[in-house]
């Protein structure tokens, strides 16, 4: 069973990629950084495995990601250098969140765009190209470079190098599973009952971390509010 949803959705994957090739990557790699919840994270590594039998190049699949992340990024830098703090706030405000369909969707959080700018400022530009390792930051840290007017050629250099520094492992290691997928396979079929233990045990835990972070912030802030 996990072992056919594996294959399933992989091969999914496989067939945009395989259809699109080059500017399909470079078109998730641009989405991700516009649109954080894109699920992009198996995209490179089965790149890597497509690349390990000859359906795409390892160096095209690393520009096109590089590409399509640092067009991305552009765009949220110009953002927020057209904006500024004031104007980014009250965008965040208005349309941070909205409804489609009955479902409340947050594209930005005001407490994620306040942890951006406070981490651009305590670590500098170095953040831009670190940041890239960071969920929802990897998106939202182009934005306060904008707004502090960072030199765009600077800003363009530390965020290819950290798309480079994220998707190359990746990469990698999808090349070198191409070489294993299908024992792969058999050994999700094989164990598939310790697997789904561990993935359950897995997204068990996630669940009460962020259960416990959410309840410590509105603890935080009731006594911000009592003490104010």
């Amino acid at each position: 069973m996990l072992a056919d949803l594996v294959e399933f959705f992989a091969g999914i994957i496989e067939d945009l990629i395989l259809r699109f090739g080059a500017v399909g990557i470079w078109a998730i790699a641009l989405l991700e950084n516009v649109f954080p919840p894109t699920p992009s994270d198996a995209i490179y590594p089965l790149a890597g495995k497509l690349a390990y039998e000859g359906h795409i190049g390892l160096r095209s699949v690393l520009i096109a990601g590089t590409l399509g992340t640092l067009s991305g990024s552009l765009l949220y830098y110009h953002v927020g250098r057209w904006l500024g703090e004031a104007r980014l706030r009250a965008w965040v405000m208005r349309w941070g969140s909205f409804r489609v369909l009955g479902v409340q969707v947050t594209l930005f959080a005001m407490r994620d765009l306040d942890r951006t700018l406070r981490l651009f400022q305590e670590r500098g530009e170095w953040i831009v190209c670190l940041g890239r390792f960071i969920p929802v930051l990897h998106s939202l840290i182009s934005i306060p470079a904008g707004v502090a007017r960072m030199n765009r050629t600077r800003f363009a250099f530390y965020t290819a190098l950290g798309a480079i520094l994220n998707a190359g492992p990746r990469v990698l290691l999808g090349y070198w599973l191409g070489a294993y997928w299908d024992q792969l396979l058999n050994s999700l079929r094989l164990y598939e009952s310790l697997w789904i233990l561990v993935l359950g045990g897995a997204v068990l835990a996630l669940i009460l971390y962020r259960v416990m972070r959410f309840r410590r912030q509105r603890l935080s802030e009731r006594l911000h509010h009592a003490v104010d």
